[in-house]
């Protein structure tokens, strides 16, 4: 929903981006002369009618192409169902890096949008030439869903998953030890992690604790947070102090990451922590 009527400056942009792994697409052969089209279909609507845009960026944002799409009546999901024709140029990685961009423009000042229609170089292609400004109306509504990407050139209907398969796929690039509801930095006890030690001679605790689902590649953006205060980059020591204290966290790997803490006298101790681990494109 826009919160107001803003004009975009020339500098300006206003997006929904969904980034793609190169590994995704990478039968797809695009760059090369055997590049073969994909098929892009989504489900829209909005308050506003007219001419949309939608813009597919390489990872680098060097190479790009646009196309505009009609919602032809306010308030009604509409299906848009678009050949992307295939990209003989560009560069597109094959690995678990980002490979591609889509774009669903909602406002797009100059310097960002680009002529629709065919494949190009550019230096940030991000929207296009003409398009609906949903920012520019106080109180305009923009909705998408059932965004498929297949390759070859035939629609096929758009197939649903179960949550718990979504959550899986999504917990490759965001995991979190809170409940599925709780919003990071709650403060909250439930599914917290614990380390307790009570030899009075030491003055680290070492904890580690592993994600649920392989993330997308390792050194993942971790943030430990405290449950009983919901302070970002803190643990709460429990024990002695009942104070928070700040860890120290190691470079997490696929599949988990270790911290540390060191206390300021030797009678044993013990922490509890959330997390959350992003490797998001």
């Amino acid at each position: 929903v826009s919160s107001s009527a803003y004009t975009p400056l020339t500098g300006d942009y206003f997006i929904v981006r969904q980034g793609i792994e190169g590994q995704e697409f990478a039968e797809c052969l695009w760059g090369t002369a055997s590049a073969v089209p994909m098929i892009l279909s989504f489900m829209v609507r909005s308050s506003l009618t007219g001419s949309f845009g939608c813009c597919i960026a390489n990872g680098a944002y060097t190479y790009g192409y646009s196309f505009l799409y009609t919602i032809p009546v306010a308030n009604v999901w509409t299906l848009i169902s678009v050949i992307l024709p295939p990209p003989t140029a560009g560069t597109w990685v094959t690995s678990v890096s980002a490979g591609m961009y889509i774009q669903w423009g909602l406002g797009i000042g100059t310097t960002y949008a680009q002529t629709p229609g065919a494949w190009g170089s550019f230096t940030a292609p991000i929207g296009v030439t003409g398009e609906v400004n949903v920012v520019a109306t106080n109180g305009a509504t923009f909705d998408l869903t059932s965004v498929d990407l297949k390759a070859g050139s035939t629609y096929y209907p758009y197939v649903g998953r179960s949550l718990s398969d979504d959550l899986i796929l999504c917990q490759r690039y965001f995991e979190k030890s809170y409940d599925l509801a709780t919003v990071p930095g709650t403060v909250n006890f439930y599914g917290v992690v614990e380390n307790v030690f009570q030899a009075s001679s030491m003055t680290v605790i070492g904890c580690a604790f592993s994600f649920k689902v392989r993330k997308r590649q390792n050194g993942a953006t971790l943030v430990i947070y405290s449950p009983n205060t919901g302070a970002a980059n803190k643990a709460y020591e429990s024990y002695l102090s009942g104070a928070d204290i700040t860890p120290t966290v190691r470079t997490a790997g696929e599949m988990g990451s270790s911290m540390y803490i060191s206390f300021p006298v030797q009678n044993g101790g013990g922490t509890q922590f959330h997390w959350t681990a992003s490797s998001e494109l």
